[in-house]
């Protein structure tokens, strides 16, 4: 190594499990997406718990960045460093403008992280947990005031070592040297100074190669805590103005960045809060719209089919002279409970004698008449009333039975709350039709209806709901809802 790396505590020998990076069992991080770049509103404390649990859990190679305006235009500007900074395990907010864009989407964070402060609570915790410190970048000079000025204000802090690469391309030996040398010191973070984007790409491609369990760019963080550099006030970094600060004292350096990159960045975030706002509203309206025609249509129905119902009933009675309705706790949107109400069409004691399960091409519970208002879809009618009252609309996923269970052949029965998707399709209402009642075969497993059902939620939309309804209307009348395979 060169004159320019220094080593200040001896590595001691540590028995640590190395789990590849990524590999951990702490919670999942609060994330919101900014200009498209995922970013973790999170405080500085949260920061700092999370980057302590990985290096106790022996995590290797997991990878913080802290930035803020510049790292979000940067990811405008370069489709492949949007793509880089993807795979980072904590992005953290360290601007006002990230703040900004975060708590407009309705996360309540105090302020920014900034990443020179990360780095000084850090080593004043790491002065009583013992985790050592390893810093790459910048100059030599500043890596000697920024380690002497750590050490006057916390003694025991553990610096494993410092490297001030040069200001040239590495060759491919020296680049193997300085892996080798930052793996001997035994670095538990490594903090790296090398400006964005540059620290970035240097921080992808050299993990996989570190024996370190994070790895944190940190920009100019060195000169701010080394003193080499002047923080602006605290009172103008809460405010927002900062990058006008450093301008004003590094213009030759800044100059692009304030001139080009904020105009910029307050236009792309303005548009992009317009667009949510807007979709939100939309959504609303496609919401109360939906509604509206669920009310409309549902009292229309009620009052057209109602010497239908005189008929079916008087069918029902005379077939077994069991009870006309079958009612059933069902589960509604948000995982609600309601009653839900049909036209029975199976013998009376089926729950008793059977479960609660779904029903077979030839169940031995289906009444007569039961076979023949299946096949049609009129055992539903009465279910106009619970899209009346709001528990259901006209379209949407099958409300499923309180309790409801899938006979596997193998494995028994098995409880729809464990299947996945199950919980997904609760954000909606349930329906009397809907993609997966219309377009999926009866007989496949539910795992695959609910895939149905999730590409309703997804591009769920009035003119849809028009289009099911009018392909349902198609199938009642050729009495084709009890096909097994093909309704259409």
């Amino acid at each position: 190594m060169t004159q320019s790396a220094t080593q200040l505590a001896p590595p001691t020998r540590r028995t640590v499990s190395q789990p590849a990076a990524g590999a951990s069992h702490d919670e999942p991080l609060a994330q919101v997406r900014l200009l498209g770049v995922r970013v973790h509103p999170v405080t500085s404390d949260t920061a700092l718990r999370t980057i302590a649990t990985w290096i106790s859990q022996g995590a290797r190679g997991r990878w913080v960045i802290a930035t803020g305006m510049h790292g979000l235009m940067e990811a405008q500007r370069d489709q492949s460093f949007r793509q880089l900074v993807e795979q980072a395990d904590l992005f953290l907010p360290d601007g006002y403008a990230a703040v900004w864009m975060a708590r407009r989407r309705g996360f309540r964070i105090p302020g920014r992280v900034c990443g020179s402060e990360l780095l000084w609570e850090f080593c004043r915790a790491a002065e009583a947990t013992g985790h050592r410190v390893f810093f790459y970048g910048d100059r030599q000079e500043v890596l000697e005031r920024l380690c002497a000025r750590l050490l006057s204000a916390f003694p025991r802090l553990r610096i494993a070592g410092s490297y001030a690469p040069p200001f040239r391309p590495l060759t491919p030996a020296e680049d193997d040297e300085i892996v080798r040398h930052i793996n001997a010191a035994q670095p538990d973070v490594l903090w790296v100074g090398l400006g964005l984007p540059k620290q970035e790409w240097w921080i992808a491609q050299h993990r996989p190669r570190l024996q370190v369990a994070v790895l944190v760019g940190v920009g100019a963080a060195f000169k701010f805590v080394s003193g080499d550099v002047r923080r602006a006030p605290r009172w103008v970094g809460e405010h927002g103005f900062e990058w006008l600060w450093r301008f004003l004292h590094e213009p030759r350096r800044l100059w692009r960045r304030a001139l080009l990159d904020v105009p910029r960045f307050t236009v792309l975030a303005l548009q992009e809060d317009l667009a949510i706002r807007w979709a939100r509203v939309h959504a609303a309206f496609g919401l109360a719209l939906k509604r509206a025609f669920d009310i409309s249509v549902a009292l229309c129905g009620l009052a057209a089919s109602f010497p239908v119902w005189l008929i079916l009933m008087a069918l029902i009675k005379l077939e077994d002279g069991g009870p006309v309705f079958y009612q059933q706790e069902r589960i509604g949107q948000h995982g609600r409970p309601f009653r839900g109400m049909k036209f029975r069409t199976m013998i009376p004691d089926a729950d008793a004698r059977f479960g609660p399960c779904q029903a077979t091409e030839y169940d031995p519970r289906i009444t007569r008449i039961g076979r023949w208002l299946r096949r049609t879809a009129l055992d539903e009618l009465p279910q106009l009333w619970n899209i009346l009252k709001g528990d259901m609309s006209f379209v949407g996923p099958r409300a499923l039975a309180a309790g409801e269970v899938e006979v596997h052949a193998n494995s028994g029965y098995v409880r729809l709350e464990a299947i996945p998707g199950y919980a997904m399709r609760h954000r909606v209402r349930p329906g009397l039709t809907g993609v997966a009642q219309i377009f999926a075969p009866r007989d496949i497993p539910r795992r695959h209806k609910f895939r149905y059902d999730r590409v309703y939620i997804q591009r769920q939309s009035f003119w849809l709901d028009l289009r099911l309804m009018a392909l349902s209307f198609w199938i009642t009348f050729r009495a084709k809802w009890e096909s097994r395979v093909h309704k259409l």
